[in-house]
């Protein structure tokens, strides 16, 4: 669902599915990037017990142009746009240069015990892709010079959340 709320005086638009504990998805910086490059995550993750957030980021998609379009701007953002929602805490998944956004969050002096006394207020967390079985004969469609690397997302800082 789209969903708009002002942050430093800005209109952010943001999508968000499900409820429980927040999951913060962070798109990248390249031309054209926004939320919507999580629109198909946002059901799953949200179907399995968590509030999937992906908001555009100040200057990008429909949120509003700040006067700022530095990524230490957009990373002090972060902590504001979540307050903005009310969360207490969330795991914070980061695309490309978002990612490391993420990490400077995280792992700020100043982040922080969450308001709820349950840790840390914010927490990273990663998708992963696993190779599933060795290079074998044959690949997935019988390419006898493939192998398959199948993909899962680790679950996205369930134990922090709960």
């Amino acid at each position: 669902m789209e969903k708009t709320t002002q942050v430093d005086g800005l209109k952010i638009c943001y999508l968000e599915e499900g409820s429980g504990p927040a999951v913060i998805f962070l798109h990248g910086a390249s031309l054209g990037s926004s939320a919507r490059a999580f629109e198909r995550n946002l059901p799953v993750i949200g179907a399995a017990g968590f509030r999937a957030i992906a908001y555009d980021q100040p200057g990008f998609g429909l949120s509003d142009n700040p006067n700022d379009y530095t990524a230490s701007y957009r990373t002090s953002f972060i902590p504001k746009f979540i307050d903005a929602i009310g969360a207490d805490r969330a795991a914070l998944v980061g695309h490309s240069q978002a990612a490391g956004m993420a990490v400077r969050v995280a792992l700020a002096p100043d982040a922080g015990e969450s308001p709820d006394g349950r840790g840390r207020r914010y927490r990273l967390t990663a998708a992963s892709r696993k190779n599933r079985s060795r290079r074998t004969r044959r690949g997935p469609r019988g390419n006898k010079h493939g192998s398959h690397v199948g993909g899962h997302a680790q679950n996205p800082g369930h134990e922090f959340l709960q």
